[in-house]
């Protein structure tokens, strides 16, 4: 998944929050939104792990509205 406002894939949002600071909480939000999320029709994403690879351990929530 790349985020639609930076381009990025997903893993290296993970990276980049991560190394601004580690304290930081990702909490990826509207997963289940119909087209662009990472449930969408168009993520290309069969689950989480798929999209965040390596990184999913670093991720313990999911906004699903």
């Amino acid at each position: 998944m790349v985020g639609p406002r930076s381009g990025r894939p997903a893993p290296e949002l993970v990276d980049e929050v991560l190394e601004a600071d580690g304290q930081c909480v990702i909490f990826p939000a509207h997963a289940w939104t119909p087209w662009f999320s990472l449930f969408g029709a168009n993520s290309g994403f069969d689950s989480f792990i798929d999209c965040y690879q390596d990184r999913s351990d670093k991720i313990f929530a999911l906004e699903l509205a």
